[in-house]
């Protein structure tokens, strides 16, 4: 009966479901097949942002123990670190363009926070 009345389009908390998304689980698995050796492939310096290490797998974790990428775990973070904890993914991406020099880094004493 949910199911029935998401399709109308109505339910108790105000939201339309427009299409189908369980139609599209047959696709799921291609979705991300091949992209870890992708992501190795690429000739430049890497980072990969993480919620929790269960998220590499075991292409990655052998790949990352030879120093072809940097890995951060964001373990307080869920599907979406960037938007979970912004200051910190800004934090690490910078430091990383700072230090395979891709930006410059600014001196802002107004920026420097408190170690303690």
């Amino acid at each position: 009966e949910e199911v029935e009345k998401r399709r109308e389009g109505s339910t108790e908390h105000g939201y339309t479901w427009r299409v189908d998304l369980g139609a599209s689980e047959v696709y799921w698995s291609g979705w991300y097949s091949g992209m870890s050796k992708l992501f190795l492939s690429v000739p430049a310096p890497k980072l990969l942002l993480l919620a929790g290490p269960d998220r590499l797998d075991t292409e990655l974790t052998r790949a990352h123990m030879q120093g072809k990428f940097q890995v951060q775990m964001f373990n307080h973070a869920g599907h979406s670190v960037q938007e979970d904890l912004p200051d910190k993914v800004a934090d690490v991406v910078s430091s990383f363009l700072v230090r395979q020099r891709f930006a410059q880094g600014t001196y802002d004493p107004a920026a420097i926070r408190p170690c303690c």
